[in-house]
């Protein structure tokens, strides 16, 4: 097990707990409501209002900054990848919120992924919202494809390798021996147009911090902070730190 931190428990312990609560409250499919608009929850599927503060919080910041660089297009066709997008509510919104905006949504969970399917179908966005089932860059629909963002609200808690055998809720907040986060940070050049952004929100409350910098800098990546706050949560002593961070390509 990891190491419990001094002011609670360890945060895959803290993780599992709210897994576990999910999945006693999310036995059917719901509609829950984000950032003022309606979506489909399915059962298996992280559940924003779980974690309202930092939900809508990486929502709205990312979705500002994908907003800003759409505009930038000037009509042409702004092509986003969304890494691990569960429900799909920010790929969906980003679609909402700028015409030329096309998203390809992934996640290895398949409730997640007909989830994004719904949701993109309920907004009226599915010509423009396309799902890919995998993990990280091995989705098919990525093969030969360069995007103008890639992001990823990332399950930056550290899960012990058993975690791995999971393709369900586990992953959307633990990442096993942080494989994940490797795979992003060696994959996304050969996926990123030369003036793309990418982006990853990453809490040091319950990520490890010196891990993902040994990371960072070892396949060359440096971050600049686009925005940065702290919530109270349920499963935490502490208010819990998330900041959106844009990498950039030191290569």
């Amino acid at each position: 097990m990891a190491p419990e931190k001094e002011d609670g428990p360890d945060p895959q312990s803290a993780c599992l707990g709210l897994i576990a609560a999910m999945r006693q409250k999310i036995a059917s499919k719901q509609d829950v409501e984000i950032l003022g608009k309606k979506f489909i929850l399915l059962p298996e599927v992280f559940d924003p209002s779980f974690t309202p503060g930092p939900s809508a919080f990486n929502a709205e910041e990312v979705l500002k900054i994908i907003k800003n660089e759409a505009d930038k297009a000037s009509g042409n066709q702004f092509n986003v990848l969304n890494i691990g997008a569960g429900a799909g509510h920010i790929a969906v919104m980003a679609a909402l919120s700028a015409k030329n905006c096309h998203v390809l949504a992934t996640d290895l969970n398949a409730a997640a992924v007909q989830n994004i399917t719904e949701n993109a179908a309920l907004h009226r966005v599915e010509d423009r919202v396309k799902v890919g089932t995998g993990t990280v860059f091995q989705v098919p629909e990525i093969q030969g494809q360069k995007f103008d963002l890639i992001f990823w609200v990332y399950p930056c808690t550290f899960g012990e390798s058993f975690i791995a055998q999971s393709s369900g809720l586990e992953r959307a907040l633990l990442d096993p021996n942080y494989e994940g986060l490797r795979s992003y940070l060696s994959g996304a050049r050969q996926f990123l147009k030369e003036t793309g952004k990418m982006l990853i929100v990453f809490s040091h409350a319950f990520g490890r911090g010196d891990e993902f910098q040994k990371i960072l800098k070892e396949n060359k990546w440096e971050t600049e902070v686009r925005a940065k706050a702290a919530f109270p949560l349920p499963i935490a002593p502490i208010d819990v730190d998330f900041s959106v961070l844009e990498l950039l390509n030191r290569a």
